[in-house]
């Protein structure tokens, strides 16, 4: 009982600092606005490349589905559809709830539909992460070699090399030392079951086999092609973005500043903050966009809207699905813990 209350306070903490990160990043990002050319924007933007760019998202999360659903094999069974509306409702997750639970409401509402354990459905989540953060990395890698826009990134492009190189190593030794590894894991499982932390065993356990998972993976080819095709749809979608606000710019930079606007918005929702990213997010794009010379309040005025291009169909449609499966947030606590599982 005073695990279960201390761990609450712990969450409210979370929840606290992560709110005083947003609302000082909001400040940061919007102090000394000139209102005139930052309304002006909204005034001028072209609507129909927005509908556009939202049509693409929303496609970019069919292509996820996909790619997820070759993931889970070796966990569980599931249809294009079904992981489709699981990741949807994540996304909604994410947007309006605490925590970054949309992701654990991701792993409940495919464990509704498909015979997939939570844990493992969670860590095939984790894994798709990685994937991800690897995929991008791998691009700007390239990109930021071949053409260094400034110091930054050149300094990305240095540690992105370092990354790559530290994954490629642990992968190897995670594959060559495969018993060892699994030895060690089921051990700790072991371990954190006897200190009544059956949680983090769960998602221990989970986790690893995700991993074991990737390696057996007899599509890890379509994997690749799927997560590359996702970031191009990723690029489309921010340059429609960026066109729909009939900012004057070069072709060149249109791409740089693209290229920027996704790495630092992917690494700015790895921080600490209120749903959605809030704050945080506005300050990626709007230093991404400054970077390359973009007026001020025109960063300002691209930042809202590239933020609710993606928050408004993500947390409309997530929120149909979530009621269409009768799910309920109340239920999260007895999955999660392992009441019921």
């Amino acid at each position: 009982m005073k695990n279960k209350h201390n761990k609450k306070i712990f969450q409210l903490i979370q929840i606290i600092i992560g709110i005083i990160i947003s609302i000082f990043f909001l400040w940061l990002s919007f102090k000394n606005t000139n209102l005139n050319d930052f309304i002006s924007s909204f005034y001028n933007a072209n609507y129909l490349l927005l509908i556009i760019a939202m049509i693409i998202l929303i496609g970019s999360v069919w292509i996820r589905a996909i790619r997820w659903k070759y993931l889970l094999i070796g966990i569980g069974e599931t249809s294009t559809e079904d992981a489709y509306k699981a990741t949807m409702i994540g996304n909604m997750g994410n947007n309006i709830l605490p925590l970054k639970m949309g992701e654990i409401l991701r792993a409940y509402a495919i464990s509704k539909k498909a015979d997939i354990i939570i844990s493992g459905a969670f860590s095939s989540i984790i894994i798709e992460r990685i994937v991800d953060i690897i995929s991008l990395l791998l691009i700007i890698t390239i990109i930021f070699t071949l053409f260094p826009i400034t110091e930054i990134t050149q300094i990305i492009a240095f540690f992105g090399y370092f990354i790559l190189i530290g994954f490629l190593i642990l992968t190897y030794l995670l594959f060559k030392y495969e018993d060892k590894f699994k030895k060690w894991y089921f051990n700790k499982q072991k371990k954190l079951n006897e200190k009544n932390k059956g949680f983090l065993a769960k998602h221990l356990i989970g986790f690893c086999q995700g991993i074991e998972s990737l390696w057996q993976n007899p599509n890890q080819g379509k994997t690749i092609i799927l997560s590359l095709l996702i970031w191009l749809m990723y690029f489309i979608f921010t340059i429609l973005c960026i066109l729909a606000l009939n900012i004057d710019i070069s072709i060149s930079d249109c791409l740089k500043c693209t290229v920027l606007i996704l790495t630092f918005t992917t690494f700015a929702i790895l921080i600490p903050a209120a749903p959605g990213s809030i704050g945080t997010y506005q300050i990626a794009t709007i230093v991404a966009l400054q970077i390359i010379g973009i007026n001020i309040n025109i960063a300002r005025a691209f930042s809202i809207i590239y933020f609710l291009v993606q928050y408004l169909p993500f947390t409309i449609i997530g929120l149909y699905y979530f009621f269409q499966m009768n799910m309920h947030i109340s239920d999260l606590e007895h999955k999660i813990i392992g009441k019921k599982e």
